[in-house]
């Protein structure tokens, strides 16, 4: 009934993604080098091995129809080489080899007339020295960041924390709020999105410590980001589910940030907020089948459920009662290690009051949290 669909990478992503394809009686299969990944639960579809060795995909890929990734640092040249046989690799390979790339997205944007913050290209740290009169500025890896990692804010003072990789520069913005939004493109062309969401990060680990959907935005702002993200869609030569996170500035200018090939933290919400999920619609671009129009059912929060940053080893959800609340809902990843800034897992809240959402929200963060049975020393 169904093609055979692998996807590079086994971790939270691809868990929830598992989740919603066996209720559709459809097994999907993963390609991860960890043996205890989150979708080492299905150990029948569980192959363990490296998303960046040609050879592992290669083989991998092979006995499947569709290839798919839940992380985007994958191998492109096995890629390649099995979209030239004839499978389909969604979304496709050069729309990959752009994204995890931060350089080559970033020139993408510029190329295209998209707003995004003022950059350089390094191909070595060495560069830097080029460009002291940008500083301060953001280093970027070009390929491998993700959750905060892979980024180092540099000002003259401080180029010895350099990162040793070639990278981007990216010019800080004065921000008002950090916004994001996804949207799903089908063969047909035609384009569907979530609603844009607000998300508050950790500032000092740089990753999402809780969204907001949703967002408090002027209609302005909001037809803005959708207008943008429609021009992102138009020179994304793909289908597939697509993340972008923006910078809202305090003069109101939208600049897109960056984005994600895939389903992303920042729609978490959606699978209790939303008439369909993201995964909902991911295995739909798989199969080919329709899109409705997205609805958000009332207000909606989303935290991160991140590692405490004292503690490493066996994972334990303290203050588990807090959360068992009504309309909320909790996923854990399934990780058998926790460490600091490692996301644990995520709680949606819902409700049709905004300010009660809010307070419900900031009352869980002070109260809950991820923490390991060895203290770190």
């Amino acid at each position: 009934m169904y093609p055979k669909i692998g996807i590079l990478g086994g971790g939270q992503l691809g868990r929830m993604l598992q989740e919603k394809a066996l209720e559709w009686g459809l097994q999907l299969y993963f390609l991860d080098p960890d043996k205890h990944c989150s979708c080492s639960i299905f150990k029948d579809s569980l192959t363990v091995g490296s998303y960046k060795d040609f050879n592992n995909v290669m083989d991998f890929g092979n006995k499947m129809d569709i290839i798919s990734i839940e992380i985007e640092h994958v191998n492109i040249e096995a890629l390649e080489v099995l979209e030239k046989m004839g499978k389909q690799i969604i979304p496709n390979v050069n729309t990959l080899k752009i994204i995890q790339n931060k350089a080559l997205q970033k020139n993408m944007y510029a190329k295209n007339e998209i707003p995004t913050s003022d950059f350089h290209i390094l191909e070595s740290h060495l560069d830097i020295k080029s460009y002291l009169s940008f500083l301060p500025a953001f280093q970027k890896t070009q390929k491998d960041g993700y959750d905060g990692k892979g980024v180092q804010y540099l000002t003259e003072d401080t180029l010895h924390l350099a990162l040793e990789a070639p990278s981007i520069l990216e010019k800080p913005v004065d921000l008002e709020k950090e916004l994001a939004i996804t949207f799903v493109k089908s063969s047909d062309g035609s384009v569907v999105f979530y609603p844009i969401c607000e998300m508050v990060f950790d500032p000092i680990l740089n990753l999402v410590q809780y969204l907001i959907a949703p967002a408090t935005i002027s209609n302005d702002i909001a037809l803005n980001v959708q207008e943008i993200a429609l021009k992102v869609s138009e020179v994304i030569d793909s289908i597939g589910v697509f993340s972008i996170e923006f910078f809202l500035t305090k003069e109101g200018d939208v600049l897109v940030n960056e984005m994600a090939p895939r389903a992303h933290n920042s729609a978490h919400y959606t699978i209790e907020a939303c008439n369909i999920s993201q995964f909902d619609a991911q295995l739909r671009t798989f199969l080919n089948y329709p899109i409705p129009n997205i609805k958000l059912n009332g207000f909606a929060s989303m935290i991160n459920l991140i590692g405490d940053e004292d503690t490493f080893g066996i994972p334990n959800l303290v203050g588990v009662n807090d959360i068992m609340i009504e309309n909320a809902y909790l996923h854990l990843y399934g990780k058998s290690q926790t460490k600091p800034g490692r996301k644990m897992g995520h709680l949606t809240i819902l409700d049709d009051n905004y300010e009660k959402l809010v307070l419900k929200t900031k009352n869980i963060l002070s109260q809950v949290k991820v923490v390991g049975d060895h203290q770190i020393t």
